[in-house]
């Protein structure tokens, strides 16, 4: 920044850059806020912004609904969500659409995101499952979405 200014206001950031632009973007993110600088991002992507922001504010109807850390807002609203690695994501996924706890699957940087209402349970089925398939478990990890949470705000809304 040349000016060095207090702050910074970006809007969609790395909108239409290729991945090492976006990466670029990001590791800038990072560490401004480290030199002391604000920076303040207006984003759909709410997966990239994990990686960056230290507090979001998320809006419903014009009206501030939370402003907070991504792990509370994630504590609040998100439910729960478990990243696993094994050596064979694909079939764990597949395999996941008949554990009733897990809510949703995706694979995502190379990893599966699983949301679930009950982390013990799904952590255990999946430990069965896995064992019963013969699949190795690389890791094994909670994570809440802040897509997840942004969700749970928006359905909250319409009620």
């Amino acid at each position: 920044m040349i000016h060095d200014p207090d702050l910074l206001i970006l809007d969609e950031p790395t909108t239409r850059l290729d991945p090492s632009g976006r990466q670029k973007i990001i590791d800038a993110l990072v560490e401004l806020p480290e030199e002391g600088m604000t920076v303040f991002v207006s984003s759909h992507v709410l997966a990239e912004l994990e990686q960056y922001v230290g507090k979001v504010t998320i809006l419903r109807d014009g009206e501030v609904v939370i402003t907070d850390t991504i792990d509370a807002v994630q504590q609040a609203y998100g439910g729960q969500a478990l990243a696993v690695e094994t050596d064979d994501d694909e079939r764990v996924a597949e395999l996941l659409t008949d554990v009733d706890v897990a809510r949703n699957v995706e694979l995502q940087d190379g990893r599966l995101l699983v949301m679930t209402d009950d982390a013990d349970d799904l952590r255990q089925q999946l430990q069965a499952l896995l064992v019963e398939h013969d699949i190795s478990l690389r890791s094994m990890s909670e994570a809440g979405t802040l897509q997840e949470a942004f969700a749970d705000i928006l359905e909250e809304g319409d009620e």
